[in-house]
């Protein structure tokens, strides 16, 4: 017998999206990047750019979340963060006030960061971004 899905779950693929609220009109994305090199670090910064430019102020929480999966095992969560750093005061399309900070919220995982940037609308509010880095390299198989 096949349990009936709730409308609000989403299918995207290989990834399912439950929402961590009931009230279907409250907007959360999280972007996910996959980083082999120190340059896709350029592709994760757009997504952060991304949440700057996307405009749901009444349905929008005021954080938004990114994972990166690091799949080379000469990367790490800081030389991955170390590299953000250095490009996004570049950036002239995303104005980050607080470049990426590593915060602690659980002992055996160590890659977690938080960033601040202003919308790039209406009165350019602040967001913060809370970053996931996690090495993703014994799972990948070249």
């Amino acid at each position: 017998m096949q349990r009936k899905k709730k409308k609000f779950i989403k299918k995207y693929g290989h990834l399912t999206i439950v929402p961590l609220f009931t009230d279907e009109n409250i907007y959360f994305a999280i972007e996910c990047k996959r980083i082999k090199i120190l340059p896709d670090c350029e592709d994760y910064i757009l997504d952060t750019e991304k949440f700057a430019n996307r405009n749901y102020t009444n349905t929008r929480l005021p954080f938004e979340g990114q994972i990166a999966f690091i799949e080379n095992n000469k990367l790490t969560h800081q030389s991955v963060s170390n590299e953000i750093n250095r490009r996004l005061p570049k950036r002239t399309t995303l104005n980050t006030t607080q470049l990426l900070k590593i915060i602690s919220k659980h002992s055996i995982f160590s890659g977690c960061y938080y960033s601040i940037h202003k919308k790039n609308y209406g009165v350019n509010e602040l967001f913060d971004v809370f970053h996931l880095l996690f090495d993703y390299s014994p799972f990948v198989v070249n």
